[in-house]
């Protein structure tokens, strides 16, 4: 039986994540001993740990224990920020298993999403297990723990107090707005940051993790306790996205007295790119007519490229085996 979660920011949810369960997905199962798999870590706490590889696609045919400790008398909240793996209705793919303190089986999860996902276990420790098969990688997952008090409710992040707007693409030396709103009436003015964090080829040779990261674009701001809702403009350097594709944006939300909100968004990211719009002065033409162009070159942003003149442009006639025309 599957369980689909919602989870909400309030606004759209973007992506999916699959709990799946045994015969009641709502009550803990009693787990046997998980056998040792082939690789075992042990984060610390408040510290990000996450897939092989994230942001870029994880490795294939891996099985890993990540094993969370809070010591006695408290217990291990797991926070997830983005999750996205392989999706299957009963996760049978590449998945993640939560086990509780007493091996107990709390989630299996598998699937999309990139809101905060909370799991706080009923004992002083936690373990997942990530598992993956031999095709189909993706991003994988983020996330983080900290030890609470056996005696705090479980905390969803203040998911429903916050909605943060930006775009899924973000363009070298476009600039990009991001809008973040409160809706807590108790709160404190509130300062807003946005760490653009990206892995390069040269990160991924030299062993360099994500959590090891300096960002790459950061921005700060804010937002007064009377106000809801502030926007700020952010942009990418020319040749700062030289081979990579897509980048992790970290929004943190504080007042400084306990209203705490920190968030993780995969984007796409584009270089600069020259768009060439080809348009010619008639529909149709009679042998030995002159065929004249009109040439537009403009940016991902569809306004005109600062270019003053071309050296060159090559004409290809597409419906026959003619040469191509410069």
């Amino acid at each position: 039986m599957v369980e689909p979660r919602l989870l909400t920011l309030g606004v759209l949810l973007a992506a999916i994540l699959h709990l799946c369960g045994c015969e009641d997905p709502g009550v803990l199962t009693p787990g046997k001993v998980p056998e040792t798999p082939p690789c075992l870590f042990t984060p610390p706490e408040n510290k990000l740990f996450h897939s092989s590889n994230f942001p870029h696609p994880y490795k294939s045919s891996t099985d890993c224990n990540y094993t969370l400790v809070a010591g006695p008398g408290k217990r291990v909240q797991l926070t997830i920020y983005h999750f996205e793996t392989e999706q299957h209705p009963s996760c049978l793919y590449d998945k993640m298993v939560v086990w509780d303190s007493d091996l107990s089986t709390m989630r299996i999860l598998c699937g999309k999403s990139n809101q905060n996902y909370v799991v706080t276990s009923t004992g002083p420790n936690m373990t997942l297990n990530f598992k993956t098969d031999s095709h189909s990688e993706l991003s994988g997952w983020l996330a983080t723990w900290n030890a609470v008090q056996a005696t705090e409710e479980e905390k969803a992040g203040n998911q429903s107090e916050y909605a943060v707007t930006m775009p899924s693409t973000l363009v070298e030396e476009n600039s990009e707005e991001i809008c973040v709103e409160l809706f807590d009436p108790a709160r404190n003015e509130a300062v807003v940051s946005a760490d653009l964090f990206v892995r390069t080829p040269a990160d991924q040779e030299s062993g360099t993790e994500f959590r090891d990261l300096k960002p790459l674009s950061s921005q700060t701001m804010n937002i007064g306790k009377a106000d809801t809702r502030e926007c700020f403009n952010l942009t990418i350097g020319s040749g700062q996205l030289k081979d990579v594709s897509n980048g992790i944006m970290n929004i943190k939300i504080t007042d400084g007295a306990g209203y705490n909100v920190n968030v993780f968004r995969k984007v796409h990211l584009m270089a600069k790119q020259l768009h060439s719009l080809i348009q010619t002065d008639k529909g149709k033409y009679k042998p030995k007519d002159k065929v004249r162009f009109r040439i537009l070159l403009v940016e991902s942003d569809l306004l005109a490229a600062d270019i003053a003149s071309l050296d060159e442009v090559w004409v290809e006639d597409t419906q026959s085996t003619g040469p191509t025309v410069a």
